[in-house]
């Protein structure tokens, strides 16, 4: 007998354009199948896209770099049919008696014919629908069996205009697909719009019942003391005779050492008829005083998982299903004081801090492994909500599974934007797509596919534009898919905030010219402009943000004040937010964390998974607990995001110069901060001067003693270093701090270690290092520092740091933890630099 269960088709396939492929699908599937990658076929990325194929077998060049996207022939210049393309693989499946196979796609762009073993069957349009097919009275009778899928892109891909624009001429908007592919003022073309089986592909195996879609709810009672646990599921009966089945359902917590403990067992006792679906809800599971799940930065991120099996009468085992399931309430509604959304979890009110998210890669190369680096970077920016951005993806359930472990709430949009749905040049169809009920078809399957996710939070109907109003109040209908959900029509409720002028940016320019107005203007090449460079200085649009810190003196010093720059600018911008927590915002998601390719906008870490500083100002920023200096009074505030009030608590300010003189230091003992706010302190005023303090202090040496380990285990390594800045005047006493990082450890706890002693009363003037900044490079066997693009694609994806720019006062002792992925066959090295710190100390 067949093994139960499912398995995944993602290696092995073959591509081939379909127009160079003279033979029907059913000759490939049964007298003509491919034997490898000769031409006209090749190895093919699936789940991917079209030109993901193409990338991979180097037909075309990398669109991501250089000006090569333009070498790449468009859909509206070479027509549908340049794109369409035949997949191809074989798959092993010898069924027993009364087991059935069905064959799965969870994404298909646009639509499909689908041939196996000779039979034809046809895919329908729409990108975000999944598709089952039992195809078991198809199968070969000795298990070998070939597939062969001809896929067409979008029906209405649309032309790019000279000018780009956002989404092109919004022809897109016409189908049920994603929206960015005709470009965005952040975003190149997409030139095949994502065609492609782009989504996980799978076989599962089953016996006469299958489950179908199972629904958790969670209910409570008495201050979250009692919970209830409600489960719905569909039952399908495949076999031609009425069967008998029992129906389990067990909830099981993991402690540490991965002890799993029983919570719930219960069984029911069904009779199903012959070729019938049925829906059964399982009496409601009692749970007192469970672990809760929470977002980050308010608890532990508790999950439960919950296994339901049917069991048929004379079979055994027929089908098993099993999901981490979350227990939270949230809510949301228009804040009376503010204006702006508000959002409690589990009955405590949440300031939102976080950003707006595209997708992971512009040409669908998705995989858990960049998922979880993804997430794990916004739970490591403090940050507790994303939201999924209209004109992207539904986002997949792996996105969703790194979102619930990091406590990242999800604000999940429909397939609707302003720019493609009612406005825009030319002016765009508000109508929505040519089809409502597909529409509406993809949305009902997105809210079964996603709706047990704890971390999915809201749904919305769409980016700055109101659905047409039968999807709007078919949404509002069909939501009821998902009870206990809110659904919002439009974004415009919501505060958020687009920040261009402090995108993240790092690298060379091709030279800088000094105007007579005194402004740095940057001409950066035709490469910086296509990628979607916006400069750090230009008159009359962009403030001089370069000259605030000291003329740059080469492109090197220009990128390392721009990346500071960078820093000051988020966490400004957050800290600023902050500080008018419930009396003027409820929160604030920035425009926008990341991006899908090698843009030059909108990022706190690029395509590569490289940080920008910008990181790091919103990971101060973002801490649950954090001391801030507002700028407009130069009061000192303490925000506390915790739970619980802090209380015999102390504040410490020094103001130090460039030269390690400390004009100012003082400590205000027994404080209190309430919890869930910031709290203005008027009696610690820091009385610095305004102009520009932060100036460079030319190349002399600054002293610096470093204590490194380095732990390894197969290909990850751990460097631990502690760096302590030598002060001239040795009766200077060490100061050991945490500047201001909030450092996360464990499921969710928070390690708030105070500041040691400081004595400011130095008879001589210390150098004081500003923005350390570690970088990390890869050689080979013969210590070739340069790395090739595949080494830093790995490198860069793995890199995970507690900081990577920070400052030393004289005396100080600061700890730093690295953790990073070491590519086969190569030696990391990781040097030191700083803003005057010119060693370039090599540290391992």
């Amino acid at each position: 007998m067949a093994e139960i269960g499912k398995t995944v088709l993602d290696s092995g396939w073959l591509a081939a354009r379909s127009t160079e492929v003279h033979l029907s699908g059913t000759q490939l599937t049964t007298t003509h199948s491919p034997t490898g990658p000769n031409k006209p076929w090749m190895e093919a990325a699936v789940p991917g896209t079209v030109l993901g194929t193409l990338v991979k077998n180097k037909v075309v060049p990398d669109p991501f770099y250089g000006l090569e996207n333009e070498a790449i022939i468009d859909i509206a210049d070479s027509g549908r049919e340049y794109y369409t393309f035949w997949f191809f693989t074989t798959f092993q499946c010898k069924l027993s008696a009364n087991q059935h196979l069905d064959l799965n796609f969870r994404g298909i762009n646009y639509s499909a014919e689908l041939y196996l073993n000779g039979n034809k069957k046809i895919l329908p349009k729409g990108m975000f629908r999944r598709h089952s097919l039992d195809v078991t009275d198809i199968l070969h009778p000795d298990g070998q069996n070939f597939l062969a899928v001809l896929v067409y892109p979008p029906d209405h891909p649309g032309t790019i205009p000279p000018e780009g624009g956002q989404g092109g001429d919004h022809e897109i908007g016409k189908d049920v697909t994603t929206q960015y592919v005709e470009g965005w003022d952040w975003m190149t073309p997409i030139r095949d719009r994502n065609t492609g089986i782009w989504d996980e592909v799978s076989i599962s195996i089953t016996g006469p019942v299958k489950i179908i879609d199972p629904h958790l709810v969670s209910t409570f009672y008495d201050d979250y003391k009692r919970i209830y646990l409600h489960t719905i599921t569909e039952l399908e009966n495949k076999s031609s005779s009425v069967v008998e089945c029992d129906l389990n359902i067990q909830v099981t917590s993991e402690l540490e050492g991965g002890v799993c403990i029983v919570e719930h067992l219960q069984t029911q006792h069904l009779s199903i008829p012959s070729g019938n679906r049925v829906q059964h809800a399982f009496p409601q599971l009692f749970f007192y005083k469970p672990n809760l799940w929470w977002p980050n930065g308010m608890g532990r991120q508790a999950l439960y998982n919950v296994t339901i099996t049917v069991d048929v009468k004379g079979h055994g085992e027929s089908d098993s299903w099993s999901h981490m399931h979350g227990f939270r309430k949230i809510e949301s509604y228009i804040d009376s004081a503010t204006g702006g959304r508000l959002f409690k979890v589990n009955g405590q009110p949440i300031f939102i801090r976080g950003g707006n998210w595209i997708l992971s890669d512009g040409l669908l190369r998705l995989s858990k492994k960049r998922y979880q680096t993804d997430i794990k970077f916004h739970a490591d920016m403090n940050f507790n909500m994303i939201r999924c951005w209209g004109g992207g993806l539904a986002e997949r359930p792996e996105f969703y599974h790194y979102c619930d472990i990091y406590g990242l709430l999800v604000w999940q949009e429909f397939w609707i934007t302003g720019d493609v749905d009612g406005r825009g040049v030319p002016v765009s169809n508000p109508n929505g797509p040519l089809d409502h009920d597909l529409f509406m078809l993809c949305a009902r399957d997105t809210v079964k596919l996603l709706r047990n996710h704890p971390s999915l939070a809201l749904w919305v109907g769409g980016n700055e534009q109101v659905p047409p109003p039968d999807i709007n109040n078919a949404l509002k209908d069909e939501l009821k898919l998902h009870p206990h959900f809110e659904s919002l029509h439009n974004t415009g409720n919501c505060c958020y905030h687009k920040s261009y002028n402090a995108s993240g940016k790092d690298g060379k320019f091709r030279c800088l010219r000094k105007l007579p107005n005194g402004y740095i203007e940057e001409v950066p090449n035709p490469i910086w402009e296509y990628h979607k460079y916006i400069p750090y200085s230009k008159a009359g649009k962009v403030h001089n943000q370069i000259l605030l810190y000291g003329t740059p003196t080469d492109l090197n010093d220009f990128c390392l004040k721009a990346q500071l720059v960078n820093y000051i600018q988020y966490r400004a911008l957050l800290e600023g937010w902050t500080s008018r927590m419930w009396s003027k915002y409820t929160g604030v998601l920035i425009w926008k964390t990341q991006n899908p390719w090698t843009g030059l906008r909108g990022q706190f870490y690029d395509h590569l998974h490289d940080q920008t500083a910008g990181f790091y100002g919103c990971r101060s920023a973002a801490e649950p607990v954090h001391v801030q200096l507002n700028l407009a009074t130069y009061f000192i505030e303490a925000v506390n995001t915790l739970s619980e009030q802090l209380s015999d608590v102390a504040i410490e300010a020094s103001v130090w110069d460039l030269e390690g003189t400390c004009p100012y230091y003082v400590v205000h003992e027994k404080l209190s901060v309430p919890s869930k706010k910031t709290e203005l302190f008027t009696g610690c005023i820091c009385l610095v001067e305004t102009t520009n303090c932060w100036s460079h202090t030319g190349r002399r040496e600054f002293p610096l003693r470093l204590h490194q380990t380095l732990l390894s285990k197969g290909p990850l390594m751990k460097w631990k270093c502690t760096s302590k800045t030598n002060p001239k005047n040795q009766t200077l006493k060490s100061l050991t701090c945490k500047n201001n990082f909030v450092t996360r450890i464990g499921d969710g706890d928070f390690d708030m270690a105070s500041l040691g002693p400081v004595n400011s009363a130095a008879e001589k003037k210390q150098e004081a290092s500003l923005f350390q900044r570690i970088y990390r490079r890869f050689s080979g066997e013969n210590d070739d520092l340069q790395a090739t693009r595949k080494e830093k694609i790995q490198e860069f994806s793995q890199f995970i740091t507690q900081t990577t720019t920070f400052h030393l006062y004289p005396g100080e002792v600061m700890p730093i933890k690295i953790s990073f992925e070491v590519p086969p066959g190569v030696t990391p090295r990781i040097r030191l630099h700083g803003w005057n710190y010119h060693s370039g100390h090599k540290v391992y």
